[in-house]
Order: C-alpha cells, then structure tokens, then sequence
C-alpha cells in the first residue's frame, strides 16, 4: 500500500511488479493530511514550528493550479507558475522542482487533462518534502486527520 503523495515511486513499484509477474497488488490510497493540510510524512518532524508553517504553503500551491485547472486552464505552464507563485511567498522554501506528468510513464506533459499529476519537491530547512495532486481530484480529495 502506498499513499498517493508517493505517486512517482507507487508507479515504478507497480511497472516493476507487473513486468516482473509478482503476484502483488499496489493499493494506492488517498494521501493522508494532517490538520493543516500538510501530507503526513515522517519528515515533518525534522520541521521548526517556523518551518511547520512554512510548509502548509505545499498544499496550498497545489490548490493554486487546481483552481487554474477547474477554471479551464490547461496550458502546464500557467499551472505550474500560479503553484510557484504560492511557493515564492515563503522564504524558508527552497524548491527542486513542480512538475506536470501523465500517470502512466510520468513524462511530463504540456497540456493537461484531469488525470494529470501536478508533483513538487521542496526543501524547507534540513528536510525535503513532497506532494502532488492529480488535477481532476485536487487536495480535498485527500484524507485529512482531526486535531
């Protein structure tokens, strides 16, 4: 079972175990958030409080480009700046990369469709997360944990 923030390494498992013929099943299930919205990750403890805050700008990025996309955008690279611009406001965030790919093969893509998978990688302090949405679901489609 993997949560769908793992999406890039849920789809090499799933590639690697049907050409292997391993008689497994990848479940991947909603990613599990916490009360801010930020996707659960043993790597959220290694954040300052500073930092914590800092890092509910992931979400709310991803949020940004699902809005672009609900709105009728599917030009990538208006998607891919309004969640950067969400991202830029927080100085403490470093980011790799925001990237638009198909699900299948994880190419990126141009234009998007609903199937899309909108993924980020940052750092924020000593530590990397990461998070994506695939555009047609959006973040509120995920799990989110009371408290």
């Amino acid at each position: 079972m993997f949560g769908r923030k793992d999406a890039q390494q849920a789809r090499i498992i799933t590639r690697m175990t049907r050409e292997l013929d391993f008689p497994v099943r990848i479940v991947v299930a909603p990613t599990v958030r916490e009360h801010d919205r930020v996707a659960l990750s043993s790597r959220n403890s290694y954040l300052s409080p500073a930092e914590r805050e800092a890092a509910a700008k992931l979400p709310m990025s991803l949020d940004a480009a699902h809005r672009e996309f609900l709105a009728g955008t599917a030009d990538v690279a208006s998607l891919l700046s309004a969640a950067l611009a969400v991202l830029r406001q927080e100085p403490l965030i470093e980011v790799e990369y925001v990237e638009a790919v198909e699900p299948e093969r994880l190419a990126p893509v141009q234009v998007a469709s609903s199937d899309t998978i909108l993924a980020l990688a940052v750092r924020i302090g000593r530590a990397r997360l990461i998070d994506n949405i695939i555009l047609g679901h959006g973040v509120d489609s995920d799990e989110v944990l009371a408290g």
